[in-house]
């Protein structure tokens, strides 16, 4: 517990690795008492599970750990952890501050698109999103929307937020980037100041993924909401 002693009142930044043994350590010394680090702005938190499965930590303490940690001045956080949605939906509902994040990277976290939906509407502070897949349900809206669904999708949350800009999706497939480029189309039409899509890895460069949203619009299904669709194409994809 040597490195933060004394720091309580001026730590911005925290970067570290969680198992077992060192939660055991934190806690023993109390080290991160809720609401002591009252300056954190800016937390990464990677669970030891992504370099060994025998030090792996369960998501209950996970997010335990992570959402006391939020304060005032919260601003980006980095989970990588296998959360399940609503969990982690739960634990930021715990903890007020948890409204103030502008960046929020999930790493080995997958959600469906209303899920999606329903995490911009939980943090309307949020300005970037980056996650690691996208999925489908049965029975929710998926790359087979039609305009009545899309219809139905923006009478329920527009506006979704005005702060909401930038997505960005970890692809393995092409349907995974299909689903992105779903999202993309539908956050333009929810969310009045949404600028920028990507997905990553390089897999997909800025013209490829512009193609793929426009494959998406041959649909027709978006074609009342065109106006605000065209305004985030000219943002997103401004080419040379």
């Amino acid at each position: 517990d040597t490195l933060f002693r004394g720091n309580s009142g001026s730590l911005e930044y925290l970067s570290i690795v969680l198992t077992d043994y060192s939660m055991d350590i934190l806690q023993k010394y109390k080290v991160f008492v809720k609401g002591k680090y009252t300056q954190l702005s800016h937390i990464s938190l990677i669970d030891n599970k992504h370099h060994s499965e025998e030090l792996s930590l369960s998501p209950d303490l996970f997010l335990a750990f992570a959402i006391g940690l939020f304060a005032p001045n919260i601003q980006s956080v980095l989970f990588q952890s296998k959360i399940a949605f609503t969990d982690m939906v739960g634990s930021f509902t715990s903890n007020p501050y948890s409204t103030n994040i502008q960046t929020l990277n999930l790493i080995g976290t997958w959600m469906t698109l209303l899920e999606l939906l329903e995490l911009v509407n939980l943090l309307p502070n949020m300005k970037r999103l980056v996650l690691d897949d996208l999925a489908t349900n049965d029975g929710e809206p998926s790359s087979t929307l039609d305009r009545s669904s899309v219809n139905a999708v923006y009478t329920r949350y527009y506006p979704l937020s005005c702060r909401f800009k930038h997505l960005e999706v970890d692809v393995d497939s092409s349907d995974d980037i299909y689903q992105a480029a779903v999202a993309a189309i539908i956050l333009a039409i929810l969310c009045p100041n949404f600028v920028t899509a990507l997905v990553s890895p390089d897999c997909r460069d800025e013209l490829e993924f512009e193609g793929d949203i426009k494959k998406v619009l041959e649909s027709r299904a978006y074609d009342d909401h065109d106006d605000r669709i065209q305004v985030f194409l000219q943002s997103a994809f401004q080419h040379v």
